[in-house]
């Protein structure tokens, strides 16, 4: 067949076969330039991940493989005032509040004024709602850290309870072992707070203290049995019974408790199981309390560019801890309510994948309001282990838990692909000219050809012949 066509071949003219070459090129660029063509299509609109084998992610828990979530519309905007939601707390009833008397019409006095801690009565079975109310208020004034470094840690638990007219309304340091937390009601009042975290510390030693306190925050994650450290305003002793037993207890008005030790301790990351089904929860706030210090651009800027996604699958132990970068497709984003130590109550889950399928489900404190699903993100955080999961074949699988800041889309240049394109279509254009030209000169030679080839057959002197016919038929 081969030498029949190639016979075949030998029986073509050369300028034909030149032509023939020609259009074949031009074809070959075309098609190569539609597909060229496509191929930016396709990096403009990043395909959304199989769904199939990699949409199916887990987010780790603590024990056990659990399906994905639906995604959640945003929460409403909380008040600042509104603690956040903990269902895990019960209701309880706090200590009896005493309510002020009227005041003289002709003297009444600042709702915020400190004088008002002075009449604030101890060794009482109440506690006076309006020293309350003054003290959360200057709460709301401050951020923990203006607490912590406001706080006066010279004064000692006997303080308190020898002196406690003189340290009232003073910040103070306490600690002991969460015996009890609820939430209660202190009813309608000027700061817009009416329902607040009360509970009871547990101080050992010889003798034992019972320490009482009001939270603003909530427990963010701590739990009894915990032990915790507590910066807040003393308000007065509280007498109750506790146990049976008739106790005096002085009671604080913090923000939250203190971060545990824990939380900035590196040491956290050697504890972690890699490739195992759990969250590891103590990693998972370390590294989240770390990018909460850093801004978007230093987080970046952290990265370490020598290491890719894949060699995350790979290098789990020798890389945890180590800042990445991970762009992908969004496969799946929730909001998620979790008060934990960090002092965050909630943040974003979810996870992408790349082309190469590699797959890493994330923690951010911080959405841009430009992304959503199946858009192309970068993700630069920290690398705390590969979490394994069973996806929707029913198949173990693993993806890489990075924590960072926030999302930031990402957008392909494609300009050099354009003048690619543009130039491969101006190739094309310039053949396909040339097979035309070549067409249009091939066609006139024919026609001169045979033209000279039926003039050569013509008779000798053919004009006058012609013109004395047309002088016959005029009658001349």
């Amino acid at each position: 067949m081969a030498e029949k066509q190639m016979g075949m071949w030998k029986f073509i003219p050369p300028r034909e076969r030149a032509k023939l070459l020609l259009m074949l090129v031009a074809l070959v660029v075309l098609v190569a330039s539609m597909f060229l063509i496509v191929e930016v299509a396709k990096r403009k609109a990043p395909a959304a991940p199989d769904a199939t084998a990699d949409a199916s992610a887990s987010t780790p828990g603590e024990g056990g493989v659990v399906k994905p979530p639906a995604i959640k519309p945003p929460a409403a905007e909380r008040s600042a005032a509104e603690p956040p939601a903990d269902e895990s707390v019960e209701r309880g009833e706090g200590p009896e509040m005493a309510e002020p008397g009227e005041p003289d019409a002709s003297d009444v006095p600042d709702i915020y004024d400190p004088a008002i801690l002075k009449d604030v009565q101890d060794n009482t079975s109440t506690v006076a709602k309006e020293g309350l109310v003054l003290l959360l208020h200057n709460l709301q004034g401050k951020t923990q850290d203006d607490v912590v470094a406001g706080t006066n840690t010279r004064v000692f638990i006997d303080d308190l309870y020898k002196e406690p007219a003189a340290h009232r309304g003073e910040l103070v340091y306490v600690d002991g072992i969460l015996a009890k937390l609820y939430k209660t009601s202190i009813g309608a009042n000027s700061t817009g707070v009416d329902t607040l975290y009360f509970g009871h510390l547990k101080r050992p030693g010889t003798p034992s203290y019972t320490i009482c306190f009001y939270l603003l925050d909530g427990p963010l994650g701590m739990k009894p049995g915990d032990h915790v450290q507590l910066h807040g305003y003393f308000l007065s002793l509280w007498k109750h019974t506790e146990d049976g037993a008739e106790e005096t207890s002085p009671t604080i008005v913090a923000r939250r408790f203190d971060p545990p030790d824990w939380l900035t301790d590196s040491s956290v990351l050697n504890q972690v199981e890699e490739g195992g089904f759990l969250k590891e929860s103590r990693a998972i706030y370390y590294a989240m309390n770390k990018m909460l210090k850093m801004t978007a651009a230093e987080a970046a800027q952290a990265v370490d560019k020598t290491v890719k996604p894949s060699d995350l699958e790979t290098g789990g132990v020798r890389l945890r801890g180590k800042h990445v970068r991970f762009i992908g497709a969004i496969a799946r984003l929730e909001r998620t309510a979790d008060p934990n130590p960090t002092g965050l109550t909630e943040y974003f889950t979810g996870y992408l994948v790349n082309k190469a399928k590699n797959t890493c489900f994330f923690y951010i404190a911080d959405l841009p309001r430009n992304v959503r699903e199946n858009d192309l993100v970068a993700l630069d955080g920290m690398f705390v282990k590969n979490y394994r999961y069973v996806n929707q074949r029913n198949l173990e699988t693993e993806a890489s838990i990075v924590v960072g800041r926030t999302l930031v889309p990402v957008t392909t240049d494609s300009s050099s692909v354009y003048i690619v394109v543009l130039s491969v279509c101006g190739l094309a254009f310039v053949v396909v000219a040339i097979a035309a030209a070549f067409e249009v000169r091939s066609m006139k030679r024919q026609n001169e050809e045979r033209r000279r080839r039926t003039f050569s057959h013509a008779p000798p002197n053919i004009s006058a012949k012609a013109r004395e016919a047309a002088r016959k038929a005029r009658g001349g």
